[in-house]
C-alpha cells in the first residue's frame, strides 16, 4: 500500500492508514470506507466551534458558522466520500485553533499541538499547510509589529520544523509524483475561463448561485468583523487560494476545486458574521439571503448523493460473470493495474487477466469513467489487428465491458 500511495499525485499515507483498519474489519463496503470521513467531519465541526471561541466570536454567530460549515457542499461532499480530505480538514482546523490560542496565551503545549496538527495534515493532504501558513504569517506580523520577536517567530519556527518532518516523504514520493503528472492525460494547468469558473464555484463546492450568495455573506462579514478576526481568517483563506493556484502552475498540475477545501472553515466563519450583521440591520434582507444560500447548498448536497455514477462492486460482479463465460480480462495499456480495483470486490479477477493476447480467443476489454477515449481506441485497434470482433457490450456501474472474440 505504501508503494502505491505516491502513484496518486500528491499522495501521502496517513489517510490510507486511518482508513485501512476500518475496511479490514468491516470489508470493502461503502459504509466502512466512508466512516472515517464522517467521523472527522464531526470532529471538524467541533474544532470550528473551538476556533470561534478562541477568537471570541459570540455564541449565536458560532452556531451560524457551524451550520454553514456543515451544509456547505465542499465540506459535505468530503464528509460522505471515502477520501482523506475530511481528515485533513480536521488537522488543519486543529492547527488553526493552536495558532489562535498562541496569539493570546502562548505556551509550549500549544506549539506542540500546532506541530502535531501541521505534520498530521501534511501527511494526510499537503495543501493543509497553506491555510496554517497563512494564519501563522498573520500572527507573526502582528507579533513583530508589537515588538514581540520571540512570540512572533515561534509559530513560524514550528511550521518550519513541520515542513522538515515532511521532507522524508517528499523526497521519497516526488519523483513518482512527477512521473504520474507526465503520464496523466488530464489537462495541464492553464488559465482559461473554464478554469476560472471552476475555481469560483470551488469556493463553496456548489453551484454558481450558491457561491455568489456565500461570498456576499463573506464580504459583509469582512466589512463588520474585528481586525484580529478577519485578519487571521482571511490570511488562512487567501493562503489556500493563492497557494493552491501557484503550486498547480509550478508543477503543471490540473486545478481541482477540492484544493480550496481548506479555506472553507475560515470563509464559513466570516459568512456567519456577515449573516448576523445583515440580520441586525435588515431582518428581511438577511432572511432572504440566508434562505437562498440554504436552499442552494442543500440542493447541491442532495444532488451529489443521488447522482452517483459508479458502482464498483456491481461492475466487479458483472466482470466475474463474463470471466466465467470464458473471457479473459484486459484493461487499456496505461491502466494495466486497474484490474486490482475490481479484484478488491472479487479477488479471483486477478487470475483472469489476459496476458499474451495472441494466445486468447475471447477477451473482455474493460474501461470505466477514468479511461481516456484515446487509450480505449488504441486497445480496440490492437484487438482488430489480432482478428478480434466485438460481439457484445454491457455497461454496469460506470464500467463498460466489450466482449471480443476471434
Amino acid at each position: 500500500m505504501m508503494r502505491w500511495v505516491p502513484i496518486n499525485v500528491g499522495g501521502v499515507p496517513l489517510g490510507y492508514l486511518t482508513q485501512r483498519p476500518f475496511v479490514l474489519a468491516g470489508g470493502p463496503f461503502a459504509f466502512w470506507a466512508r466512516l472515517p470521513s464522517a467521523v472527522f467531519s464531526v470532529a471538524s465541526c467541533w474544532l470550528l466551534i473551538l476556533l470561534c471561541r478562541e477568537l471570541k466570536i459570540p455564541r449565536t454567530t458560532t452556531l451560524f458558522a457551524a451550520g454553514i460549515f456543515m451544509i456547505l457542499p465542499a465540506q459535505f461532499r468530503y464528509a460522505t466520500e471515502a477520501r482523506p480530505y475530511s481528515e485533513a480538514l480536521s488537522f488543519a482546523l486543529l492547527s488553526m485553533v493552536a495558532i489562535a490560542r498562541w496569539a493570546h496565551a502562548p505556551s509550549l503545549k500549544i506549539m506542540f499541538l500546532l506541530l502535531i496538527g501541521t505534520v498530521a495534515g501534511l501527511y494526510t493532504q499537503p495543501y493543509t499547510a497553506l491555510a496554517v501558513c497563512g494564519a501563522g504569517i498573520w500572527v507573526a506580523l502582528l507579533g513583530f509589529r508589537r515588538g514581540e520577536g520571540w512570540r512572533a517567530a515561534t509559530p513560524l519556527a514550528t511550521l518550519s520544523i513541520a515542513v522538515l518532518l515532511f521532507l522524508p516523504w517528499y523526497l521519497f514520493a516526488t519523483e513518482q509524483w512527477d512521473a504520474s503528472i507526465q503520464r496523466s492525460e488530464y489537462p495541464k494547468f492553464h488559465w482559461t475561463m473554464g478554469m476560472c469558473m471552476d475555481a469560483f464555484k470551488g469556493i463553496s463546492g456548489g453551484s454558481f448561485l450558491c457561491t455568489v450568495v456565500f461570498l456576499v455573506l463573506v464580504i459583509v462579514g469582512i466589512r463588520f468583523s474585528r481586525l484580529a478576526i478577519k485578519g487571521l481568517l482571511l490570511s488562512g483563506a487567501v493562503g489556500v487560494v493563492v497557494g493552491a493556484l501557484a503550486i498547480d502552475s509550478w508543477r503543471d498540475y490540473f486545478f481541482a476545486s477540492r484544493q480550496f477545501l481548506f479555506a472553507v472553515p475560515s470563509l464559513s466563519m466570516l459568512a456567519a458574521i456577515g449573516f448576523e450583521s445583515a440580520w441586525r440591520r435588515n431582518q428581511l434582507m438577511g432572511a432572504a439571503v440566508a434562505s437562498v444560500f440554504v436552499i442552494a447548498a442543500i440542493t447541491n448536497d442532495v444532488r451529489m448523493q443521488l447522482n452517483a455514477k459508479e458502482d464498483w462492486p456491481a461492475a466487479a460482479r458483472a466482470l466475474a460473470q463474463v470471466s466465467r463465460d470464458g473471457y479473459c480480462v484486459q484493461m487499456p495499456e496505461s491502466q494495466h493495474g486497474s484490474v486490482l480495483l475490481y479484484s478488491v470486490f472479487v479477488p479471483s479477477l486477478v487470475s483472469q487477466t489476459c496476458g499474451n493476447l495472441t494466445a486468447q480467443s475471447r477477451v473482455a476489454l474493460v474501461s470505466n469513467l477514468a479511461t481516456e477515449a484515446r487509450t480505449r481506441n488504441s486497445s480496440e485497434e490492437e484487438l482488430r489487428r489480432l482478428g478480434f470482433a466485438l460481439r457484445k457490450t454491457i455497461t454496469v456501474g460506470g464500467t463498460t465491458i466489450e466482449m471480443e472474440e476471434r
